[in-house]
């Protein structure tokens, strides 16, 4: 039984890559990801519940098999928690990305092959739309660093 994920291209492939690059994909056992998933599982709220078929652009993911959850009759995951996963899938590609990238500094138009390099690496399609996405959630990222670190050199004076 699987379930579907709606992630952006980007985040999508970079998720697949994480977890083997299977598709539908394997949760890797241990992982944030499979946690949420094994904890919230549950049994369809109503009888005549019909799991979603994924359409285009929705990544397929395996209901794990657990002790005590056999996915053929736990094969439902509740709105709030498929919010958590997804937020999860969204945080944790921001830190790798800038535990990755973070070390190299300013990353502009002159470095934008490093952005490529990094989505190669994590099995990123090598698009122009791709790159802008992630270049801006880096750029992102990067801000909040040197806000974080300009107040605490200012608290720091104090």
């Amino acid at each position: 039984m699987c379930f579907y994920l709606t992630l952006d291209d980007y985040l999508a492939q970079w998720f697949i890559n994480e977890h083997g690059g299977n598709n539908p994909v394997r949760l890797k056992r241990g992982s944030p990801e499979c946690d949420i998933v094994e904890l919230y599982m549950a049994v369809p709220p109503r009888d005549d519940y019909i799991p979603e078929m994924g359409e285009l652009f929705q990544v397929p993911v395996l209901f794990p098999h657990t002790r005590g959850k056999d996915p053929q009759y736990y094969h439902y995951l509740p709105p709030k928690a498929y919010a958590a996963l997804v937020a999860c899938i969204r945080t944790r590609f921001d830190v790798q990305m800038w535990e990755e990238l973070h070390r190299f500094g300013y990353i502009g138009k002159q470095k934008s092959e490093l952005i490529y390099a990094w989505m190669e690496k994590h099995g990123i399609e090598d698009t122009e739309r791709n790159w802008c996405a992630i270049a801006k959630r880096y750029q992102r990222k990067r801000k909040i660093f040197q806000n974080n670190m300009r107040r605490a050199r200012k608290n720091a004076k104090k």
